[in-house]
């Protein structure tokens, strides 16, 4: 019998923080029917051995193994490979699910919406406190507001694993998969606006952990240019697809702005010099002025350039190709 929901998710030595999340599968409650996928890098092994026994024990744990290091998203493009549910979700190996994740995940799928987002909690030096941009309350949005609010990251914020999507959106919509960090947003992106509604959850459903060091706080030289690659896609996507969406696309330039100047904040600690950083400023007015967007050329080019074309993800799978993240 096939699960209604698949959660997909990456690992990479992981097996340190693996329990708290298998903990918390074990725990859910309500009765909705579920499978996790696992997607384990090479390493040292021990989250694979503690995941092989899981698997002998509970039906519902699956794991695969990559035979190379493909990192973040390509593991989860193997597990969605996989997955069976009609509803797909994501979650990272150091976190972990309230008791009711699936349960009130499915109720938002109930009220008629294509996409979900639940609030979250950030777990931090063993204290758990509620997101301070949290959803007040219930709502139901058109795929077009849900999508603005995603680009000014406030009241729906970028990360993927808050977020649940019926299963024929996700293979069917023209995706965005890039190959830098900072790719939750732009993925997310299309299936937002591609969605006839959207469901936001006040309810609490995730706990992020900040106890470790996450991947976007690696090598702060390349954060600039990363993070420009994923302003790119989208303002790129939206002249393809939506060039209706654009005005709101650019409405969004001083959020975008705050993000890239903490990146270069970084960045000059690091070392990164004047010239890059001017040359940075300069592709962020491409990004955001009038005209084409210059594909070719840019600091952010190679980290946009092999996510093009947009092809859905039903038709990468097909083909055999892999995300390149």
């Amino acid at each position: 019998m096939r699960p209604l929901f698949s959660l997909i998710i990456p690992c990479f030595e992981a097996d340190r923080t693996l329990p708290r999340l298998l903990e918390s599968l074990k725990s859910q409650k309500g009765g909705v029917s579920f499978e996790a996928i696992f997607v384990v890098e090479p390493g040292r092994g021990e989250d694979l051995a503690l995941l092989e026994e899981e698997a002998k024990k509970d039906s519902k744990i699956r794991v695969k193994t990559n035979l190379e290091r493909l990192g973040p998203m390509r593991s989860r493009e193997a597990g969605l490979r996989l997955a069976q549910g009609e509803y797909i979700a994501f979650a990272d190996a150091d976190d972990s699910l309230s008791p009711y994740f699936f349960q009130k995940m499915k109720e938002g799928f109930d009220s008629g919406a294509e996409v979900v987002d639940c609030s979250f909690a950030l777990l931090r030096g063993g204290k758990v406190r509620k997101d301070r941009f949290a959803h007040k309350k219930k709502e139901l949005l058109s795929g077009v507001e849900a999508a603005r609010r995603l680009l000014f990251d406030c009241s729906l914020r970028g990360f993927l694993w808050s977020k649940a999507f019926k299963r024929n959106l996700l293979l069917s919509v023209p995706s965005i998969v890039l190959t830098g960090r900072f790719e939750d947003l732009p993925f997310s992106f299309p299936f937002l606006l591609r969605a006839q509604q959207v469901a936001l959850l006040p309810d609490v459903l995730y706990i992020y952990s900040k106890d470790g060091k996450g991947e976007t706080e690696r090598d702060p030289l390349s954060r600039a240019n990363e993070h420009l690659a994923a302003f790119a896609s989208i303002r790129h996507y939206v002249d393809l697809y939506a060039p209706e969406f654009l005005p709101c696309f650019l409405s969004s330039k001083l959020r975008s702005r705050l993000s890239l100047s903490y990146d270069l904040y970084l960045g000059a600690k690091a070392g990164a010099s004047r010239d890059s950083r001017i040359e940075s400023r300069a592709s962020f007015r491409l990004i955001y002025g009038d005209g084409l967007l210059p594909l070719e050329g840019r600091g952010y080019s190679p980290y946009l350039l092999n996510s093009i074309p947009y092809l859905s993800l039903a038709n990468r799978i097909k083909e055999g190709m892999q995300m390149t993240i």
